[in-house]
């Protein structure tokens, strides 16, 4: 898979996006419920991870994949989401450790919905150790 069809696709870039083969792009699309199907055949994978490769790329406001709709999350896979949320931008940013305070921004606004509230405390209170200018999390 083509890294900056993966990168387009995790910003939204229809641009980039709409200069592959439709093949490739729906086989991106593809790959949570591909994940999803493959990890219920395989013993010995816990019961919990299955949904949450297939909801990994999932966001609140329905803009994610392969649903499209607003789904329930367990905490568990709300802090894989946020997690790879987070990790992408970070990537995005070049590991610019100077725009953790922007990245974080953005993901506390991305992920406001209640069901992520535990995972963004998480998020918020391990990133406060290290960038002190991000506010704690408020219950």
């Amino acid at each position: 898979m083509d890294v900056n069809l993966v990168l387009a696709v995790e910003e939204n870039n229809q641009e980039i996006i709409s200069g592959y083969p439709e093949a490739d792009i729906f086989k991106f699309y593809a790959h949570p419920q591909e994940t999803f199907d493959l990890l219920k055949k395989v013993n010995n994978v816990p019961e919990n991870v299955p949904e949450i490769i297939l909801k990994h790329h999932y966001r609140p406001d329905g803009s994610g994949f392969p649903s499209g709709n607003a789904v329930t999350v367990s905490p568990l896979e709300a802090i894989f989401i946020l997690s790879h949320a987070y990790v992408h931008k970070f990537y995005m940013g070049g590991f610019d450790r100077d725009r953790v305070p922007a990245i974080y921004k953005e993901i506390a606004e991305t992920f406001k919905s209640p069901q992520f509230k535990v995972a963004l405390k998480a998020l918020t209170s391990a990133l406060a150790t290290l960038y002190p200018q991000i506010i704690l999390f408020k219950k």
